[in-house]
């Protein structure tokens, strides 16, 4: 936090520079709202939900104004994570789709496809499996086309996730083993660990 509240005090110490020009400013205000984000992060983990909200809210607006759209679409998704935290579902959905219509923009697929699993998650949490098992897939093969193999064993195993809760053991075990063999191709063991409880699991419902 002291070096974000450093770089936030030099960024807006040039920006009240007269001598500064009009590039200069711009790459100043860019790491003002960094700085800002950073700030906000640290409050967030502190539990200080307000004052995160309100640094996010800030570091949005100045992405906004500079219409820096990686920095908009990464404020939005830290609000949504908060609101998630808070338990209100609706603005959390409410930002992550605004975050992915920016990332679909810019075409940012390892963002898109993070965006992708966020909302899968909220909507199987409210028990809405179809648009959940909708976003994990969509999320799968967005990280299929990158290469993103990590990514591609969170969507199988969360698609393994629903089926399970579901009571298709068949399927749960087909997406949980697709999983699992990822996860061995890049080394997790801790995924590894995980994918493994999973099926054990399931074998232990039947």
């Amino acid at each position: 936090k002291i070096l974000s509240e450093f770089a936030k005090n030099i960024a807006e110490r040039n920006l009240s520079t007269s001598s500064v020009n009009s590039a200069e400013k711009k790459a100043f205000r860019i790491g003002l709202a960094g700085a800002l984000s950073n700030i906000a992060y640290v409050h967030d983990i502190k539990g200080e939900i307000s004052t995160a909200m309100e640094y996010y809210s800030q570091a949005l607006k100045m992405y906004e104004i500079l219409d820096h759209r990686e920095g908009m679409a990464s404020s939005l998704n830290n609000i949504g994570y908060i609101y998630v935290n808070q338990g209100d579902s609706a603005a959390a959905l409410e930002y992550y789709h605004k975050s992915l219509k920016i990332e679909e923009e810019i075409g940012s697929k390892e963002r898109i496809a993070s965006s992708l699993t966020n909302i899968g998650a909220i909507y199987s949490h409210q028990d809405d499996i179809t648009l959940a098992l909708e976003y994990y897939h969509r999320s799968y093969t967005m990280c299929h086309e990158i290469g993103y193999k990590e990514g591609m064993a969170s969507a199988l195993n969360n698609i393994g996730v629903i089926y399970s809760g579901e009571g298709d053991s068949e399927q749960a075990l087909a997406y949980f083993h697709k999983a699992l063999k990822l996860k061995k191709e890049i080394g997790d063991k801790e995924g590894l660990a995980f994918s493994l409880s999973n099926i054990g699991n399931v074998y232990e419902n039947l």
